[in-house]
């Protein structure tokens, strides 16, 4: 359940005077809301084959919202607000400067710190057939968050629509433009899948909370330390060797076997080769309350170290995070002795600019590039690679807990 943030205490008390006048005065005739004409029911042509669990899944429809088909629109009944996400906004091709300034904020189940939006954006919402349909206009407000939907519709629209659910059936219905009633219809698959994806989100979290606490208390500064139990390098044959008495009688006459001098030599543990061939993974990220930079380096043993960097200098872009995620890892690596780096980044503009595949125009991205050429030359072998983005999600999460 979604709750807006409450008003002002003086338009609250307006509020519930309203609330008070409309209770108590007794007009003859009602005064009808748009859409009232037409009669909503339910009966057995609506059930479906088979209801798996009534009640369990969300309603989960298909709408179209802003010019664009949207198959995963969560009819809210508990929100007091339409919620649009980021990711959703940007695949529509909308920015941010298109937002108006809001300051709605609003709180879940568990009453905390209320959450802000990016900002609010008016979209046409349509709903059936072009033989009966029907469209609105909603104010949604835009949030920076991970989701499986693309959008939360809530009490406004239901009200606005005139829309009833049944969630046993996964059906709405409303009033349609030609005279009738129209019927939007979920889907079990649908729902389930959206579940799925919850629970990947929500487990992603449970990490990023994890290495939220552990970077409180890390210096980063610092290569991790090695707590493996150290021994000399070298072996020393009068501490670690023990004479024999090779004479029955004199024991004066003793020796001290080759054999048993080169065997324990060779059980001695070699210090571990830290110039070999490292794994570094990098992402950057940037959002209205701040950039960040993730990085995971994987030493050739192995080892597994992660970085979040915050940045604190004044408005940077995704781009120049992107390059700062970058070289802060190779920094880190060079530091913990690597001579050959393995590097994987999800942004294939900043792997192309810094192989020289293509130009990079303006002047922060020409000395980005640059320092990336100067630190490539500190080690003997360093090849950039692009990755997918579903293959970086590790480093996608260390980069959102720094620019938060």
């Amino acid at each position: 359940m979604i709750h807006k943030t409450s008003f002002s205490k003086r338009e609250a008390k307006k509020f519930s005077r309203e609330i008070k006048i409309a209770e108590v005065a007794m007009a003859e005739v009602p005064d009808y809301i748009d859409w009232s004409d037409q009669n909503i029911l339910f009966n057995t042509s609506d059930h479906p084959t088979v209801v798996p669990r009534p009640g369990h899944a969300a309603l989960v429809l298909e709408a179209h919202i802003g010019g664009y088909n949207m198959s995963k629109v969560f009819m809210d009944g508990g929100s007091s607000l339409n919620l649009l996400f980021a990711s959703t906004m940007k695949a529509m091709g909308l920015s941010v400067d298109m937002l108006k300034e809001s300051d709605t904020g609003f709180h879940c189940i568990i009453p905390t710190r209320p959450a802000y939006p990016l900002g609010k954006i008016s979209l046409d919402v349509v709903f059936g057939t072009p033989s009966n349909f029907r469209k609105e206009k909603l104010e949604f407000e835009v949030f920076d968050w991970e989701s499986q939907y693309h959008a939360i519709v809530g009490r406004p629209a239901f009200a606005k629509f005139m829309a009833v659910p049944h969630y046993a059936y996964l059906k709405l219905k409303m009033p349609g433009n030609n005279g009738t009633a129209l019927t939007a219809h979920g889907s079990f698959s649908r729902s389930d899948n959206c579940d799925r994806e919850f629970q990947k989100i929500a487990s992603k979290f449970g990490v990023r909370e994890e290495l939220n606490a552990i970077d409180a208390v890390t210096d980063h500064t610092q290569p991790p330390a090695d707590n493996r139990n150290t021994r000399p390098d070298k072996f020393d044959v009068t501490k670690e060797a023990k004479k024999h008495q090779v004479h029955p009688s004199d024991p004066k006459k003793t020796v001290l076997p080759d054999f048993l001098v080169d065997w324990i030599q060779s059980q001695i543990p070699a210090s571990p080769d830290m110039s070999g061939s490292w794994t570094m993974y990098f992402d950057g990220s940037k959002r209205s309350s701040g950039a960040g930079a993730g990085v995971v380096l994987i030493s050739p043993q192995g080892d597994k170290m992660r970085y979040v960097l915050r940045m604190n200098f004044s408005f940077p872009t995704n781009n120049e995070a992107e390059y700062e995620a970058l070289l802060h890892g190779m920094r880190m690596a060079k530091a913990c002795g690597a001579t050959h780096l393995d590097i994987y980044g999800d942004s294939n503009l900043i792997v192309q600019q810094s192989m020289n595949l293509c130009d990079a125009i303006s002047d922060n991205m020409i000395a980005y590039r640059q320092m990336y050429q100067s630190m490539e030359a500190k080690f003997e072998g360093c090849e950039l690679k692009h990755i997918g983005r579903a293959s970086n999600e590790e480093v996608d999460a260390l980069a959102n807990i720094g620019s938060t």
